[in-house]
């Protein structure tokens, strides 16, 4: 066979062209420095030589090939900066396209999980090294293998840490994180109707290079998968991503593992959503006027998280319609963003929310409502006010809020967003305490190490003055009702869901309030 490798004048790709040779292929090599390129191959390998940005040079090396092996990896240089594996990686892909190639072996490493794993212990801590130690590198791995892992080809990503130049040996260590006990050995497979499973992950006690009985497996897959990748593919969309909530959800999916091609991200403004595209995650534009077009993009979607989308008085539209669309494409899980007690709340915002819920539970597709309460950075504007003035002055007088941090909310999003048994629940989410205006200005005086008093004023002083502010009668009539509510204690409760749902306790107000200064 015909296979092409990416990489290939690097320790793992010439060892890998090697092997190709050892068994009769026919190779071609993909070089970035003519100089590394061994004199041994002589004319036996098709060199190609050109940068991963230069994409007719890559279209060159990729046609006429059966198969595509990348041994690109990230640079682990601290000062290399950009991403330009992730953006050579793209232009393989468009080149496979183009020449009807469908065979795609590449390395990572087991930060990159595999969309039938589940999240552990140890795959957060292999998230979290080089996530905060090597994030260039990380993000780098994520963007070249997210594309692979969305893709419709028969792939195989080859997983390992630290490879070393010893001895091969005769077995590879396989399975999946969550599902296997990985690090047991098992016998590589021999058979061609027994290819591996398509991650494969060696422990760190015996990384190494991939032998040739790895090699001899994964060009047998090619001709002997049975079943497409897509079928174990779970599609995880999220309408409204680009707001501050849907941006936080994502940096906690793919901090709990989800890989960055199984997230799809959907918005209106489709220079917003390049940012995720470099990231790796899939994305598509979404016009909510449109159902059928929504029905279309939702297709093959497990789970979806609607955030609340839409301005208050005119959500029900945009909101009903993407409910409808997620019903005609058969979503199997809709989580929504709600408000805190939404059924029988007095705040005055929660009424849209509350009609949200019932088309959703009219619609007959399974449901989660994360009954989200009042985020704690909504406070920052009156934070500065303390700073510049010393004073906060508002009419929600001795009323208590349970905030929590955005941070907070996105992560519980996540967590019923990667979990089972959700369907069928609401969980009231809210921060574990609930603190006074009084209180508000004591922990402001102390980060700040400077005077900072609570003016309670009478809604009709706090109408005039935000009149005074140059707002219109029709917001500053909302803002006095807002905190007539919030006066009532409605946004008080404290039923302790969203400590239960993440794991730990919400994040405390002086410590969001010191991220301000």
């Amino acid at each position: 066979m015909n296979v092409t490798v990416f990489g290939a004048t690097g320790a793992i790709g010439s060892l890998t062209v090697a092997e190709l040779l050892n068994r009769g292929h026919t190779v071609t090599a993909y070089a970035r420095n003519a100089a590394k390129v061994p004199s041994s191959w002589g004319e036996r390998v098709r060199v190609v030589i050109g940068e991963m940005s230069d994409a007719d040079a890559i279209d060159t090396a990729v046609a006429g090939a059966d198969a595509v092996v990348s041994a690109l990896g990230p640079s682990m240089d601290r000062k290399a900066t950009g991403l330009p594996l992730v953006e050579g990686t793209q232009h393989i892909l468009d080149a496979m396209k183009r020449h009807g190639v469908t065979r795609y072996i590449g390395h990572a490493t087991p930060a990159v999980l595999d969309p039938q794993e589940k999240p552990t212990a140890v795959t957060r801590l292999i998230g979290f090294m080089p996530r905060t130690f090597m994030r260039r590198a990380y993000d780098e791995i994520h963007g070249m293998t997210g594309p692979v892992m969305a893709s419709d080809l028969d792939w195989t990503l080859v997983r390992f840490i630290a490879p070393k130049d010893t001895p091969k040996g005769d077995n590879v260590r396989v399975g999946f994180f969550g599902t296997d006990k990985l690090g047991s050995p098992s016998p590589a497979p021999t058979s061609p109707r027994s290819p591996p499973p398509r991650s494969t992950t060696p422990p760190t006690s015996a990384a190494r290079p991939p032998s040739a009985t790895d090699r001899q497996a994964l060009t047998r897959h090619r001709f002997h998968t049975t079943a497409r990748r897509t079928q174990t593919l779970m599609t995880i969309a999220i309408i409204g991503v680009t707001g501050q909530l849907g941006a936080l959800t994502v940096d906690a999916l793919l901090d709990r593992g989800t890989p960055a091609g199984d997230i799809l991200a959907l918005a209106r403004n489709t220079e917003k959503l390049q940012a995720y595209a470099d990231r790796g995650l899939r994305t598509a534009a979404l016009d909510l006027d449109e159902v059928d077009a929504t029905a279309a993009q939702l297709d093959g979607v497990e789970k979806l998280l609607l955030i609340s989308v839409g301005a208050p008085g005119q959500a029900l539209g945009p909101r009903g319609n993407a409910i409808e669309a997620a019903r005609r494409a058969g979503v199997g899980h809709l989580i929504y963003t709600s408000a805190l007690l939404a059924p029988t709340t007095i705040l005055s915002l929660a009424a849209e929310h509350k009609a949200t819920e019932e088309l959703i539970t009219a619609s007959g597709t399974p449901a989660t409502f994360l009954r989200n309460g009042w985020y704690t950075e909504n406070h920052q504007q009156e934070f500065a006010a303390a700073r510049e003035q010393g004073v906060i002055a508002n009419s929600v007088g001795d009323g208590r809020l349970a905030t929590a941090s955005r941070k907070d909310f996105a992560e519980a999003a996540a967590v019923v967003l990667t979990g089972t048994g959700h369907e069928g629940r609401a969980y009231e989410l809210s921060g574990d305490t609930a603190w006074s205006y009084e209180e508000f200005a004591a922990i402001a005086q102390q980060v700040l190490g400077q005077p900072v008093s609570y003016q309670p004023l009478t809604p009709e002083q706090e109408r005039e003055q935000l009149l005074a502010f140059d707002l219109d009668e029709g917001t500053a009539g909302f803002m006095v009702a807002l905190h007539a509510n919030m006066r009532d204690d409605a946004l008080a409760p404290t039923p302790g869901d969203l400590a239960r749902l993440i794991g730990r306790p919400t994040e405390p107000l002086e410590t969001t309030m010191r991220t301000w200064v």
